[in-house]
């Protein structure tokens, strides 16, 4: 027999095949070795049904979000077109106070609909937990608003202390007229998250089109260079959003908010099911508040160079927020579909969501970037009549898409840690990066060297740099299917197991979904080394 046909030879070639294909499989990407560091040997790379999800999610959620930051945008430019500059700095610092004392801490509780919400969906589409979550998150919207709301009536002794008599007296009586824009705009956003988790993007965006339209003509009629016609502008949007949700959750068929207990759900104080919800609410407050109020100490640091420059970063800000709201659908469409894939006890799914926003966040920011730059002689002209602050943002438009495009991938990452209901590894990591490198850089840059807007924004863009990898270390430590077997029990459940490991119990939880059959969760607990599993519930 010749050599090459003998049964060693072929054996051997067929051994040294194997050998190269192993090595072939070992010389992976940079961004290869970081998945299987991350994700583990059970990745699957994500399917074209899956990708066509979080598309047909991502899309009209980024129209929505435009359509929001639109409303805003509307009434600063009516302000500042007719009211000058010194109006549109009065707009600013009152804007920044109102969303660092009132809209960021509602929305930052209401974050724990991001995790909680999506996941209930995922065990059932028609789960009425949706309803007593919605329920106890404007609960919590009105306590939160209610003293922000008294507050905002005695701004202006303290205001004038930072910024000065005049900023001060405009931005003050702004704030006094928010009584009703707070509180209607936090409860809103409740609404809508819920409405996101069943993934029902498209009724957010029917409700953003009517207060964009009401916002447009309540501005065109009513703001006349006052910052406080500007929010009576909004006002009215948020109140004809408002009823346009209330009217689209009852008739809408598929809203799971139906199945649910109204006006008042039996559990609605129950107060383990709202320890539950604060504990997963107050590290998401803390994370978004980290980079919302590192955002609005940007505007004093402008105040301290300059009105002008106030005005400048204005712009800036009103720029990068109008472009941030698409990476903020992806991260929308992100955390819903890993929650929701976790709920149906799904990990590898929500891995492969998870790979997929990442991709997609970075295609959108792409655009978004190349816009502001493409941009950059016309968009400025939509804010103000001034040509100072038009040839200042033309000159620092590449330093403004930097600083956005480090501000995109930051909150994509952060759209997976809630969907996954891990707010408080992100919150460390934002404090962390933010408070003790964005916020020193940005004041040293733009105060000390009066580098003004370029180098406030740069320096919390270094605080960016430090974020990103920062959120990209946490995900290697992740257990995915204990994730999954927690996010499929019921919010009664997960009270009984944190009631269970406080009195001192232990146990391993094996959680058996099958939300597409019935949606029956078997929940099983593991004692010790008993190998008997005992049902606990069993629920429909």
């Amino acid at each position: 027999m010749p050599p090459h046909d003998s049964p060693d030879t072929e054996n051997t070639s067929l051994s040294l095949d194997n050998v190269d294909h192993v090595a072939r499989r070992r010389r992976p990407t940079l961004l290869g070795e970081w998945l299987h560091c991350a994700l583990g040997d059970g990745y699957e790379a994500p399917s074209k049904e899956m990708i066509h999800k979080l598309v047909t999610l991502a899309l009209p959620t980024i129209v929505a979000n435009i359509l929001w930051f639109l409303q805003q945008a509307v009434a600063q430019s009516y302000v500042g077109r007719r009211g000058g500059d010194e109006a549109l700095a009065q707009w600013t610092v009152g804007i920044s106070i109102y969303n660092a004392i009132g809209l960021s801490l509602g929305i930052g509780l209401a974050a724990a609909l991001d995790t909680l919400a999506s996941q209930a969906y995922g065990r059932s589409a028609t789960n009425p937990e949706l309803g007593e979550l919605l329920q106890r998150s404007i609960l919590v919207d009105i306590i939160i608003s209610l003293p922000a709301v008294v507050l905002f009536q005695y701004t202006r002794p303290i205001l004038e202390l930072v910024y000065g008599e005049e900023l001060a007296l405009g931005a003050s009586q702004m704030l006094s007229w928010s009584v009703l824009y707070l509180p209607l705009n936090i409860i809103n956003n409740s609404i809508i998250k819920t409405l996101q988790a069943q993934n029902l993007p498209q009724l957010q965006l029917y409700s953003n089109i009517v207060g964009v339209l009401v916002c447009s003509l309540a501005s065109h009629l009513y703001v006349d260079g006052n910052p406080t016609n500007g929010v009576i502008a909004l006002t009215s949007a948020c109140v004809a959003q408002f009823v346009a949700l209330v009217m689209l959750c009852y008739w809408h068929p598929s809203c799971a908010l139906r199945h649910s207990t109204w006006p008042i759900h039996p559990k609605l104080f129950d107060t383990g099911a709202m320890e539950i919800y604060l504990r997963v609410g107050i590290p998401a407050l803390v994370s978004l508040c980290a980079e919302w109020w590192a955002f609005e100490l940007l505007i004093v640091f402008a105040a301290r160079v300059s009105d002008m420059q106030v005005t400048i970063l204005s712009v800036c800000l009103s720029v990068t927020g109008m472009c941030f709201s698409v990476a903020l659908g992806v991260s929308v469409a992100g955390s819903v579909c890993i929650g929701n894939s976790l709920g149906e006890n799904e990990p590898q799914r929500a891995k492969s969501y998870f790979v997929a926003s990442l991709v997609m966040g970075q295609i959108v920011t792409c655009g978004t970037v190349a816009a502001i730059l493409l941009g950059r002689f016309v968009i400025p002209t939509w804010y103000t009549t001034d040509p100072n602050v038009a040839d200042t943002f033309a000159h620092i438009a590449f330093v403004v898409a930097l600083f956005h495009w480090g501000d995109s991938c930051q909150f994509v990452l952060q759209g997976v840690f809630r969907g996954a209901g891990k707010q408080k590894e992100a919150a460390k990591a934002a404090l962390l990066s933010l408070w003790l490198v964005g916020i020193p850089l940005s004041g040293y840059l733009g105060v000390f060297h009066n580098f003004g807007t370029r180098g406030i924004l740069l320096g919390l863009f270094g605080g960016f740099c430090v974020l990103v990898p920062l959120l990209l270390k946490n995900f290697a430590t992740w257990n995915w299917k204990e994730m999954a077997e927690m996010a499929a029990m019921s919010l009664e459940e997960v009270a009984h197991h944190a009631q269970h490991d406080d009195d001192g119990g232990g146990g391993n939880f094996e959680v058996h979904n099958d939300r597409h059959n019935g949606g029956d969760n078997d929940v099983d607990l593991d004692e010790g080394n008993n190998d008997e599993h005992n049902p606990l519930t069993q629920k429909n």
